[in-house]
């Protein structure tokens, strides 16, 4: 009976806010992704960078601390997605909405998925692992320490046209300064 009660209490809970870092349906040429983590950061902007978000979602966990760290995890993989808001051909600051994969005004994105190989080598071509189309919804927003973003994604990814879709429950992690190389671990 108690175990009973715990599992719809916890189905309740999740149901609501959202348990777990995500989830990721489809394959990208055979290869999936079973997630494990996923990390975000927004922002500013810079000279070279438009203000933007960045989610993250591996098959590892540690992300966060492996990406402020240098660090690739052999045989791994990732789906990166870039998220920026541009109005009027101005850059603004990124925030909650759908974005449009490969658009060209409002709120767009782009995505690749990544599978690192035994050397940590991306082992797909940018055309069989960029997102071609698609929308990325930012449902929920809190882009500084401690923070969290909430969303879904659902995209077809490279000239093969792999149909992927998941959700996200990413934390925050400050990836204002990185490494100038990474390891292979």
């Amino acid at each position: 009976m108690r175990e009973t009660l715990l599992g719809i209490l916890t189905l309740a809970i999740c149901g609501s806010w959202g348990c777990g870092p995500g989830s990721f349906k489809g394959t990208v040429e055979g290869r999936g992704l079973k997630v494990a983590d996923a990390v975000f950061y927004v922002s500013q902007g810079s000279d070279t960078a438009p203000p933007h978000i960045e989610i993250i979602i591996s098959d590892r966990p540690d992300l966060c601390d492996d990406l402020k760290a240098g660090r690739l995890r052999k045989n791994s993989a990732l789906l990166d997605i870039l998220l920026v808001r541009r109005i009027n051909g101005e850059y603004m600051a990124p925030d909650k909405g759908p974005y449009a994969i490969s658009g060209d005004a409002g709120r767009i994105g782009s995505a690749i998925f990544a599978p690192f190989d035994e050397s940590c080598t991306i082992s797909l071509d940018s055309s069989q692992g960029r997102a071609a189309s698609g929308t990325v919804d930012v449902r929920q927003l809190q882009g500084d320490s401690g923070g969290r973003l909430e969303g879904s994604f659902s995209m077809a990814i490279g000239q093969q046209a792999d149909q992927i879709s998941g959700t996200v429950l990413a934390t925050w992690c400050d990836l204002s300064v990185q490494p100038d190389s990474f390891s292979c671990e």
